[in-house]
């Protein structure tokens, strides 16, 4: 209807350019003719307005249908705009639940790295009080078994010392007894004396009594009390 409009215009002015040129010509060549040449003004007229009328019609046709279609672009562009805001706000309602998932699900992950980390860190508590109980049992038998070795080694010790001074004490009663035995025998050994000398003699044959005119036996011990010495020959 929009192209329809303005051919019609130019149509109806070509139409009047010919019925004016013929009312022209006519009037030129046919002077008389004057009724002839009204008719012709008069149906140019009626044809430029049945034009003009037509072309309003058409125009206000072409104009209800523009805002008939400019109406239904309106309509389209607010059920469009409406659809948009709604699947904005769908969306932004989804973005929000999702955010709120999210942060939901954050929080849940981290209650629970928590909760692992506390649960962690109260086992490996426990686990470290039950190896400090271990060492500490561990330390205190330890401790006793050295302070029973410690003692079973003093015992030893004391046992190995007392042994020896025991056996050392009956060495030394031993020695003693010997020499004692020994010393009483030596006191009892036969020795000779002189009446003038003061020198005992164990051999009765001893040079150192060769100018004696009397010998006399008697034991070491009584020898050595009354004051004699050993022969310096023997």
């Amino acid at each position: 209807m929009g192209i329809l409009l303005p051919l019609t215009m130019v149509a109806s002015f070509f139409a009047c350019l010919f019925f004016l040129g013929q009312f022209i010509w006519v009037r030129v060549r046919n002077k008389p003719k004057k009724r002839f040449g009204t008719w012709l003004i008069v149906a140019n007229l009626i044809m430029f307005g049945a034009g003009g009328l037509y072309g309003q019609t058409i125009s206000s046709s072409s104009q209800q249908t523009e805002t008939s279609q400019i109406s239904k672009k309106g309509s389209h562009s607010d059920a469009k705009k409406k659809a948009d805001a709604t699947a904005k706000a769908e969306s932004i309602t989804a973005a929000k639940k999702a955010s709120k998932a999210s942060s939901i699900s954050q929080a849940k992950a981290a209650s629970l790295s928590i909760e692992r980390s506390e649960r962690a860190e109260s086992e490996s508590v426990r686990a470290e009080s039950i190896s400090i109980a271990t060492s500490e049992s561990v330390a205190s038998e330890q401790s006793k078994q050295a302070a029973d070795e410690s003692s079973r080694v003093a015992a030893s010790q004391a046992a190995e010392k007392s042994s020896q001074q025991a056996a050392q004490q009956a060495a030394i009663a031993s020695s003693n007894a010997a020499a004692a035995a020994q010393s009483q025998q030596a006191n009892s050994r036969p020795v000779y004396i002189t009446a003038t000398g003061k020198r005992y003699h164990f051999d009765p044959n001893c040079r150192g009594l060769n100018r004696a005119r009397s010998v006399s036996q008697t034991t070491l011990a009584d020898a050595q009390a009354q004051g004699f010495t050993q022969c310096l020959f023997e």
